[in-house]
């Protein structure tokens, strides 16, 4: 038995419309390209991680207490830790003190700063006062989550306060999408079949095949 192929692949104008529309997605998505690395968008999530007592709920302070630094830790001291991402392609620059982050509760120390992945690179330095952690004089490097734990006299708010003075940086209060890259791959992929299924059919609408 032999098979033909349908006739609409012999029709000249079929395929014309079909590299038509293809040579119009790629100017675009070309031209898109060249915008965004010639105004890269530079984009920080920021959010907490954890946040939890010292002491777990259910005990008391009844024959013991927490110093730190020499200071007695009264109230319900916290344990928070936020963290900074930049999933971008370009490092993030932090002048001055140009982000600072009120976490709702006085804080009373940083007691760690890392990286994810672990970094060699110089990150923003992590100063504080009263409420407010601020990140001076550094860059939050490329594809990296900076995790900073502080202790706070109280509970702190739920959500962070930001205060941004960084014009060119979209700054997100939330945690940062976990969609992979090859998702998005596919996705796209999947628009372009779909929009070369319709081109298709609407060649049979107007009796190209």
């Amino acid at each position: 038995m032999v098979i033909s192929a349908p006739v609409w692949l012999g029709n000249e104008n079929v395929w014309v419309v079909a590299m038509g529309v293809l040579a119009f997605i790629g100017t675009v998505i070309g031209a898109r390209a060249a915008w965004r690395s010639a105004h890269p968008r530079l984009r920080l999530y920021i959010a907490k991680t954890k946040n939890q007592p010292v002491l777990a709920e259910g005990y008391t302070w009844d024959g013991f207490a927490i110093t730190h630094q020499g200071r007695d830790l009264v109230g319900r001291p916290h344990l928070t830790t936020i963290e900074v991402s930049n999933l971008g392609s370009r490092d993030v620059p932090i002048p001055g003190n140009a982000l600072q982050l009120e976490v709702g509760s006085t804080v009373l120390s940083v007691l760690g700063v890392s990286t994810v992945p672990p970094s060699v690179r110089a990150v923003p330095e992590v100063t504080f006062e009263d409420k407010t952690v601020r990140l001076e004089d550094g860059h939050v490097p490329s594809g990296y989550r900076m995790l900073i734990t502080v202790l706070c006299a109280r509970d702190p708010y739920s959500r962070l306060q930001i205060r941004s003075a960084l014009p060119d940086v979209q700054i997100i209060n939330k945690f940062p999408p976990t969609q992979r890259s090859w998702v998005r791959t596919i996705s796209f992929l999947g628009h372009i079949f779909l929009l070369l299924a319709g081109i298709w059919q609407a060649s049979g609408w107007m009796g190209l095949r």
